[in-house]
């Protein structure tokens, strides 16, 4: 299985780099512990990061193709008041959301990435750059 982190995003220049070290770092520890799941592929999740409301939310499972397209909000103003720690734990969150919808769905089997996405937030960043060096 892989996680692909897109963005439809006001802020991109600061959500890319922090957004690009999370996705290689959850790839990266996918591949290593050989983790699959019957009825996912992919995970696919957009951040909708703007100042307006042009971008409806969207939850939805593909199971013909074994993947997402979730597109879930992060309050603008919180993402750009936040430190890099701070919008790291905001991506990681709308990633937790997005297992919840997709258990929500009937999807089961996300406690090891559950786990792996919240033991992120408890590490710091420049940790997690290192380990992908």
């Amino acid at each position: 299985m892989k996680v692909w982190i897109g963005a439809e995003a006001k802020l991109l220049d600061e959500l890319r780099p922090i957004r690009n070290t999370l996705e290689k770092a959850i790839n990266k520890h996918l591949q290593e512990a050989g983790y699959t799941n019957d009825k996912l592929d992919s995970l696919d999740v957009i951040i909708i990061l703007r100042d307006d409301d042009y971008f409806d939310e969207i939850k939805k499972y593909r199971k013909s193709k074994k993947d997402t397209d979730i597109r879930l909000k992060i309050d603008y103003n919180t993402f750009l008041n936040a430190n890099e720690e701070e919008r790291k734990n905001l991506i990681l969150d709308v990633l937790l959301r997005s297992l919840d919808i997709l258990e929500e769905k009937g999807l089961d089997n996300f406690e090891e990435l559950r786990d792996y996405f919240k033991s992120l937030k408890e590490t710091p960043l420049k940790e997690i750059e290192k380990q992908l060096e």
